[in-house]
Formats: C-alpha cells, sequence, structure tokens
C-alpha cells in the first residue's frame, strides 16, 4: 500500500495550512473543496481557475450488495459509472464514499465489494462507512448520545476497518483513506491502527454540525497526529459538515469555510439534510426559498433577494446572476454550483495567503462577517502548541 505524498506548510498564526498533495499520479493543493457533479448544474463551466476534489458519495443497503454481487442487479456500479462520466477533469484527485446502510459490519463478502467499488473509483481510498457506526460501537444511552467505549463493540469496529484495509489493499497499490468518527474516546486507537498501517489521509463525518460546533474533535484529531509525529504529512478531508444556522437571517457568518482554520485541509460536500427542529421546517415551508449564496469577500452566506441585490454579485462567478432572479423557487442546481465555486476560488487565494508574506489572521480579519470570537478560537488553537 502506498501513502499520499504530502508537503505542508502551515500557517504561523492559526491552525490553516496548505499542502501539496499527490496521490495515484495525481495532484492537488490545500485548502481545497469538493465538487460533486450530483449536485450542480451540468451546464455550468467551471474553467480552471480553481482546483477541486471529485466526490463521490453513495449509500448501499444489503440487499443491495447482495444482489449486485449475485448478479441479480448490476445498478451499483452503473450508478458510479454515471457519475464519473460527468467529470470534466480527468486530473483532478477523485473520492469515492460508499456507506454501507444494513444491520451490524458488513461481513467479508461484502466489505470486498465494497473495497472494489471504493478503490476502483478514488485516487484515494476512503475506508467505507458504516451506518450508526457509533450507536454498534458504543453503549448507547439515548437518542443520538454514546456512553462508554463498548470493549466489544471497539473490537468489532476495529475488524471491520482492518478487513476493509487488507480487502482495498488487494486491489492495488493506491493510499487509502482512513475514517475518523465524531467521537474522542475511539481517536487514539483508530489514529494508532491507521498509522501502523501507513495510512497518511483521513476523513472526517461532521454530521451536519458546522466546524466550530466539532472543533474540540477536531483539535483531538490534530493532538493525536501530532503526538505520532505524522500531523504535517498527513491529509484530513471532511464531509457533511454545515455552513451554519441562520434560518431567520437574511447575512449569516459562513462556518463551514472555517474548518480550514481548525486544521481541515480538504472540505467535502453535504450529503445528508441539515439537522433542523421541528418548527424552523415549519416555518421555512411557508415561504419562498431564496438561494443561500457564498460571499468570500465577507464569509457569509446571503439570502439572494433578487435584483435588490445585485451589487454583492461577484463578477468571477460562472453562474448567470439570471438563475437567481425568481424568488418563489429556488434553482439549488444553480446555487450549489455558484457556492462551490465561490469557495474554490476563496481556497486559492487563502492557499496564497498561507504561503506568501501578508499575515493570514489579519486577511481573514478583513472578512466583515466573521466573528471575532471565531478568529480569537483559531488565534488561541495555535497558540496553545497544538502543531
Amino acid at each position: 500500500m502506498a501513502e499520499a505524498v504530502i508537503r505542508s506548510v502551515p500557517d504561523p498564526e492559526t491552525m490553516h495550512r496548505s499542502q501539496d498533495v499527490r496521490a495515484n499520479g495525481k495532484s492537488v493543493r490545500t485548502p481545497v473543496v469538493a465538487l460533486d457533479y450530483n449536485k450542480v448544474d451540468p451546464s455550468v463551466d467551471f474553467g480552471g481557475r480553481a482546483g477541486y476534489i471529485h466526490e463521490m458519495y453513495l449509500g448501499i443497503s444489503r440487499k443491495r450488495i447482495l444482489d449486485n454481487i449475485n448478479g441479480a442487479k448490476r445498478d451499483v456500479r452503473y450508478a458510479l459509472n454515471s457519475y464519473t462520466r460527468r467529470f470534466r477533469n480527468p486530473s483532478n484527485l477523485r473520492l469515492c464514499f460508499l456507506k454501507y446502510l444494513g444491520p451490524g459490519f458488513p461481513r467479508s463478502r461484502e466489505v470486498d465489494f465494497l473495497a472494489g467499488l471504493s478503490h476502483a473509483n478514488s485516487d484515494i481510498t476512503p475506508i467505507p462507512m458504516v451506518s450508526d457506526f457509533l450507536r454498534k460501537t458504543t453503549d448507547a444511552v439515548g437518542n443520538n448520545k454514546f456512553g462508554p467505549p463498548s470493549e466489544r463493540g471497539l473490537a468489532a469496529g476495529k475488524k471491520y476497518i482492518t478487513d476493509a484495509i487488507g480487502a482495498i489493499s488487494r486491489y492495488g497499490r493506491k493510499p487509502i483513506m482512513g475514517y475518523l468518527p465524531d467521537y474522542g474516546p475511539y481517536l487514539a486507537h483508530l489514529v494508532e491502527l491507521y498509522r501502523d498501517a501507513g495510512i497518511n489521509a483521513f476523513y472526517f463525518d461532521a454530521a451536519m454540525a458546522n466546524p466550530m460546533t466539532v472543533r474540540n474533535t477536531i483539535g483531538a484529531i490534530m493532538g493525536e497526529l501530532e503526538a505520532r509525529g505524522i500531523l504535517e504529512r498527513s491529509f484530513i478531508h471532511m464531509i457533511n459538515a454545515n455552513y451554519g444556522r441562520g434560518e431567520r437571517d437574511w447575512m449569516i457568518p459562513a462556518k463551514s469555510v472555517l474548518g480550514f482554520g481548525l486544521g481541515i485541509d480538504g472540505l467535502g460536500e453535504a450529503h445528508m439534510p441539515p439537522r433542523r427542529l421541528r418548527e424552523v421546517y415549519t416555518r421555512a415551508a411557508g415561504r419562498p426559498a431564496a438561494p443561500r449564496l457564498f460571499l468570500k469577500d465577507r464569509y457569509a452566506y446571503y439570502r439572494f433577494p433578487g435584483r435588490a441585490g445585485a451589487d454583492l454579485y461577484p463578477a468571477d462567478s460562472s453562474v448567470d446572476m439570471e438563475r437567481f432572479m425568481t424568488r418563489g423557487r429556488a434553482d439549488r442546481m444553480a446555487e450549489n454550483a455558484f457556492n462551490v465555486e465561490q469557495l474554490a476560488l476563496e481556497c486559492s487565494r487563502l492557499g496564497a495567503v498561507i504561503r506568501g508574506p501578508e499575515s493570514t489572521a489579519g486577511y481573514l480579519g478583513g472578512k466583515k462577517y466573521l466573528e471575532p470570537k471565531d478568529l480569537g478560537a483559531l488565534r488561541r488553537d495555535r497558540a496553545r502548541g497544538r502543531r
């Protein structure tokens, strides 16, 4: 098994860093965002002004896996092939995230099936996720609350991960990406397992929390990697991050992009619905769904009000502003295309700041909606000497 080749340039003021990551003959510079072509308007031409990671995601039940193994169906490979046909830049790094949706953990031939698909469609191969991983490996004490680690559950989880590593390795020498859950007591066990297996790329599932909410877990991940001397040659990707709360507000601080200031290198797509209270859904159902657009000069998400907001619309967007002029119905594919491109352009600028003479903290301080408490938190994390 090969490791991803990583060269890091850490920022002296915050936990930001810029990396050159090379795997399977492809390379990417971080910070970087993921582009999921299933979520964006295919007519938008993103051009070559910014770098992306191509990201795929598919949840698969045990029955569906077995139907495909036994030849009754071939829809899983067809679904993944439909993803790859949409990719326009073959030089972009690819990540294929698969999620097992069955009971318990996948059995041997199911692990092999998932591993083969992930390997075939990735340049760094993510270990497939398992639904309710924490519930299956801890003593649950309530709804979405987890008690102390279960020795038996942890052993089962580690066995699955070990089996997945072995299965992926049999398919070839691509680097492997290890899964890290939002559960501190398991991080040391899993980081140790991955380190011993020669794995230096990881992904963290934020489960639709914003990065500042899971800041302590991200910090724990960084600490475990640093304690083993592999932090600066490790790549950390985050999926299912929320941009922050603000159902009532037209302009809200952009929390998702702050993940880079906590040590995240790649910002993936959201592949699950946002966490919302029942009353929030009720309120939202009764009003026009104005698109929420990322403004990189302000670090804010703006509920675009049509022509009244034209002066805020960035000139460098590849999405025609006319797509957002109908107030009664949101054009979600255009909205996603706009946001991922603007995030990618900001990543390119942020990487140049990290590598150049400009102060990263000073640059971020000019973002109108980056809350001072959040910028202070990013600086305090760096001052604590985690890197």
